[in-house]
């Protein structure tokens, strides 16, 4: 079984479909990972975009709680309330039907007698916790084979080694965190559609980086969405 391991598109409709060219004829699976509206121009256009496929996973991130629930307190900058505002202004009745089917809580799923875990964030706020070193020591997550995490826009690759009473594995039990990256707003210093392919069966990564039209996606942002948005594109921050 192939996932495809998709976070973090943020309405930007050029990237999405870069990577779906990019996946043309492959069969997979897909796993939403949170956060497809918002920041960028085409909500309604993306959502209509994800509502062509099937998806096994389809979480929703803290952007859909956030609007969902009317809440704009953990936002840091009044730019980032006001795109929220923005973005529920234009939203369709397609897309809030969209909204609603997703999963707020993280979803667990065994396949090839894997435990995997999918969250937006991390345990400690599973919308806007930032899964890092410290947190992926916690033995909270111990049970699990793989932890696949987004909302940070940075891709990581980690195993963590927890004791376990088994000798047979030298009493070590391994767990492996994946985040694949932003699709449509990536904070790596790299400007292209970031996802991840994941064979399960052989346990095989692969970062995969797109190169899409972000000059063309930059024209379609309104003015009502802060400058700092669009101009991210170009540098991958």
């Amino acid at each position: 079984m192939k996932l495809v391991l998709l976070s973090d598109i943020h309405a930007n409709l050029n990237a999405l479909k870069a990577v779906r060219e990019n996946l043309e004829k492959q069969q997979v699976e897909y796993c939403l990972l949170g956060d497809y509206i918002d920041y960028g121009p085409r909500p309604n256009e993306v959502i209509m975009e994800l509502n062509q496929i099937n998806p096994l996973v389809k979480l929703a991130g803290n952007h859909e709680n956030s609007l969902m629930k009317n809440d704009l307190a953990k936002f840091a900058t009044d730019r980032g309330r006001q795109s929220l505002l923005y973005t529920k202004s234009i939203l369709n009745n397609k897309s809030n039907i969209f909204l609603s089917s997703l999963s707020y809580a993280p979803v667990e799923l065994i396949l090839y007698d894997k435990k995997i875990l999918f969250i937006h964030g991390d345990f400690s706020d599973v919308f806007w916790g930032k899964m890092n070193y410290e947190e992926m020591k916690k033995e909270t997550y111990k049970s699990y084979d793989f932890v696949i995490s987004g909302h940070t826009h940075v891709p990581h690759l980690i195993d963590m080694y927890y004791n376990d009473n088994n000798p047979s594995k030298r009493n070590q039990k391994r767990v492996t965190f994946l985040n694949p990256g932003s699709v449509g707003q990536p904070r790596n210093h790299n400007n292209m559609a970031q996802y991840v392919e994941m064979d399960l069966e052989r346990e095989s990564i692969s970062f995969i980086k797109v190169p899409y039209d972000f000059e063309n996606e930059k024209l379609y942002f309104s003015n009502e969405i802060d400058e700092f948005y669009k101009n991210r594109l170009s540098e991958g921050i």
